[in-house]
């Protein structure tokens, strides 16, 4: 594919604007593309992901909303913004995959009006990505932006999944807040991720989760160990010889 058509089909992609059903006094509300990226090797020539967010949320909005809590806590209450929000709430973000025709073949309503996505490896894009949704509510020690792992295959969007030592299967969700954080340790075909949460415990007291998610064979498993202790975001990041090892 050429350098020409690639550009013709990313200018495409970009003009499309999605209408999102709704109330009749919500009707004017639009999605609007803000990033595509390529589906990976294995989709369809000229497959994207795309991320639509509502397009009254300006990238000047968006970083001042983001991870600060709901539109209504941030934005002063005479500014023009915050009266249209008041009549016609930010639409939640969409993540799309859309042939070079046009057509969406899969969709997810993310559920909250911010989101981001970039691809897992950015020197070797592929067909994994990093879907993060801004869940803060501005208040609250375990609220922030959460992060999923999200693949493309066979034209449908999957979630990352980890088995725990007990074999009990859960989608990995990687949590930045007051009291908890994470690390990509390293990528590729054994990937290591670190968590870290601080929550209370037994009796009230506070105790430290120490995860290690590791990529083996494309399957990702979950390690975890639990210490007494508080930690929060404003303090370093955990050293790696706090978390369990791999596969252990």
């Amino acid at each position: 594919m050429t350098r020409v058509k690639v550009a013709a089909i990313l200018t495409a992609l970009l003009t499309v604007v999605l209408w999102v059903p709704g109330p009749a006094q919500q009707s004017h509300r639009e999605l609007s593309v803000v990033k595509a990226l390529p589906a990976g090797p294995d989709a369809d020539p000229g497959e994207h992901v795309l991320l639509l967010l509502d397009r009254r949320l300006s990238p000047k909005l968006q970083a001042e909303i983001w991870n600060n809590g709901d539109w209504s806590y941030v934005l002063p209450p005479n500014s023009s913004e915050y009266k249209a929000f008041s009549s016609a709430p930010p639409a939640d973000a969409r993540l799309e995959l859309r042939r070079e025709d046009g057509t969406v073949v899969e969709e997810r309503d993310l559920s909250h009006p911010l989101a981001r996505i970039e691809p897992w490896n950015s020197k070797a894009p592929g067909s994994v990505f990093l879907v993060t949704v801004d869940l803060s509510a501005g208040a609250g020690s375990y609220s922030g932006p959460e992060t999923e792992i999200v693949e493309v295959s066979g034209e449908r969007f999957r979630d990352a999944e980890a088995a725990d030592t007990s074999g009990k299967i859960a989608p990995i969700h990687l949590v930045k807040s007051l009291k908890s954080d994470w690390r990509i340790l390293s990528r590729g075909t054994t990937a290591q991720i670190l968590s870290v949460a601080c929550h209370p415990g037994a009796h009230g007291k506070f105790v430290m989760d120490y995860a290690r998610y590791s990529l083996a064979a494309g399957k990702w498993t979950r390690r975890v160990r639990q210490t007494p202790g508080m930690w929060e975001s404003d303090q370093a990041f955990p050293p790696t010889s706090a978390f369990p090892p791999a596969g252990s």
